[in-house]
């Protein structure tokens, strides 16, 4: 529970810190790679701080780059 309370306050500090600026930038640059990368990083971030593990099975049937 208290992990659970944590990884919830971490996302949405998370959110407000980081999403709302970088959504800005992206809606400016007319891009969104950034935007993606640290969405893909602050999700990594959050579960870990949640004590999930994740396990990828069958990532080398996707092509490379993608």
């Amino acid at each position: 529970m208290i992990r659970a309370l944590l990884a919830v306050s971490v996302a949405i500090v998370l959110v407000l810190l980081l999403g709302t600026p970088l959504l800005v930038y992206s809606a400016l640059r007319g891009e969104s790679e950034t935007l993606y990368r640290v969405g893909i990083w602050a999700c990594r971030f959050v579960l870990r701080v949640g004590g999930v593990r994740l396990e990828v099975y069958g990532r080398e049937k996707i092509p490379a780059g993608q």
